[in-house]
């Protein structure tokens, strides 16, 4: 296998795939790092209207029977936009944050060399932000702002039939995010602003989801996940403000670390089919429950091969 992966998040799956925990079981330092930048994907996808509207997404993609051959492309196209919109914004947001987090709970040694250690790519992702952070105060303030910066570029500003009309042709919705939509452009201007006023802009307006379901639902973008959608708006707009926020503060914590594979073996195999015919017959790999995972009774170690 070339090269070496330290890390993924696959959002249609909604899970972190991190093998170096268990294949580099010394390499503390990279599997903390891992961890915590994987888990940042997840949270900005949480706090951003794309990354919703991506979740309905993949959850009418699973519901979706084989046979509705159309149906599936569409949404593989749809999902696939949405992805490389804000990919380079995921990116930014993972390692910076990632670095603020390692600084905090390991100390700013660590944070440095966890740095030293990324490619020249992450490296120059992580030092998007340095410059207006660096008149923060403590490092709570660096993680606001950036979480702030990054959620309004990735927050689109039209209206849920506007944004509805461009999810029905994939070629618009790619133009749009090419163009006045760019993520990666509204980020820019974002922090410009911030580093000429010294404060954030106001907020602008944003896609009403609520208004947006039964719009999908009626253009027939999400057709087999009509009653879950409706079923979880139900939900949501029965709850008073106190306890939604109960429910997030005793269990977002909690779903985020469940989204954590130790060691997913089919993706494991799927990166290492350049060599995998070979190594079948000369390689065997011998793995166990572990106590000193998060979730044993759920996940596996690799103990050699």
């Amino acid at each position: 296998m070339s090269g070496r992966l330290s890390g993924k998040y696959d959002s249609e799956k909604g899970k972190i795939i991190d093998p170096m925990r268990n294949m580099k079981g010394g390499d503390s330092m990279d599997a903390y790092a891992t961890f915590v930048h994987e888990l940042q994907h997840i949270h900005l996808s949480c706090f951003t209207t794309i990354g919703q509207i991506e979740e309905f997404l993949q959850k009418e993609k699973a519901c979706t029977p084989d046979c509705d051959k159309e149906h599936l492309k569409k949404l593989t196209e749809l999902t696939d936009i949405l992805k490389e919109a804000v990919s380079g914004i995921h990116e930014i947001y993972a390692n910076t944050q990632e670095l603020l987090w390692i600084e905090e709970y390991q100390g700013a040694e660590m944070a440095r060399k966890v740095y030293e250690r990324k490619s020249l790519s992450y490296q120059n992702y992580s030092k998007r932000f340095r410059k207006i952070t660096s008149g923060c105060g403590t490092l709570d303030e660096k993680r606001k702002l950036v979480h702030d910066l990054c959620t309004k570029a990735a927050n689109i500003p039209v209206s849920a039939a506007d944004f509805a009309e461009l999810l029905s042709d994939p070629a618009l919705l790619k133009r749009y995010f090419d163009q006045e939509g760019n993520v990666d452009e509204r980020l820019r201007k974002l922090m410009n602003q911030y580093e000429k006023d010294g404060k954030e802009t106001t907020g602008e307006p944003r896609i009403d989801l609520d208004e947006l379901i039964p719009i999908l639902i009626q253009k027939g973008i999400c057709v087999h996940t009509k009653e879950l959608l409706l079923l979880g708006n139900f939900f949501v707009n029965s709850q008073s403000t106190e306890e939604l926020t109960n429910l997030i503060e005793e269990h977002y914590q909690e779903s985020m670390v469940r989204k954590v594979v130790s060691f997913d073996f089919a993706f494991a195999e799927e990166n290492m089919k350049p060599v995998f015919d070979e190594w079948k017959e000369r390689y065997f790999s011998v793995c166990c429950h572990s106590p000193n995972l998060l979730y044993p009774e759920n996940n596996w170690m690799l103990m050699g091969c």
